[in-house]
């Protein structure tokens, strides 16, 4: 279990100790208890304030060999990164290859990745992706030279 979590188990425990210190209705130290149940309030809202920080910025790095579907034909071989539209967003789709050399699709935002076409043919491509608190921060995709392809039409449509 994450730090960030045991804090936030202990600041709900503390809150819910001072609710009931605070609503405990005895003959004697009344104020004493409610000032317990104040001081346990403010203590678990403190803990669970800090567990929820670190939680949500909590950095992790994590880089994943790549591979796309290879195309043969008579004309080249070439290494594709399929991009798709969904909704309003834009995504870099690729196969991930995991540790027993299984293939599963994968996707990141376009606008938090930057594709480097830098390879040579001997290098691997991968993805080195970068989060916080469990969203995607940035993404570098290193794929072989001539992936990245400038395409322009400037005609008129039809």
């Amino acid at each position: 279990m994450d730090l960030e979590a045991i804090l936030i188990i202990i600041g709900f425990v503390l809150v819910m100790v001072g609710v009931i210190f605070s609503c405990l209705n005895g003959e004697s130290d009344n104020n004493i208890k409610i000032a317990l149940g104040v001081i346990f309030i403010v203590g678990g809202f403190i803990v669970l304030t800090l567990g929820m920080y670190m939680s949500l910025t909590k950095t992790s790095t994590e880089e994943y060999d790549i591979c796309s579907v290879k195309t043969q034909s008579k004309y080249s071989s070439c290494f594709f990164l399929g991009t798709s539209g969904m909704e309003k967003d834009d995504y870099y789709y690729f196969y991930r290859i995991n540790e027993k050399g299984g293939k599963s699709i994968d996707r990141v935002p376009m606008q938090w990745a930057t594709v480097y076409d830098t390879l040579s043919k001997s290098e691997t491509p991968h993805i080195i992706i970068k989060k916080r608190g469990g969203s995607i921060d940035s993404a570098e995709l290193y794929v072989p030279k001539g992936t990245v392809i400038d395409t322009y039409d400037i005609s008129y449509p039809e």
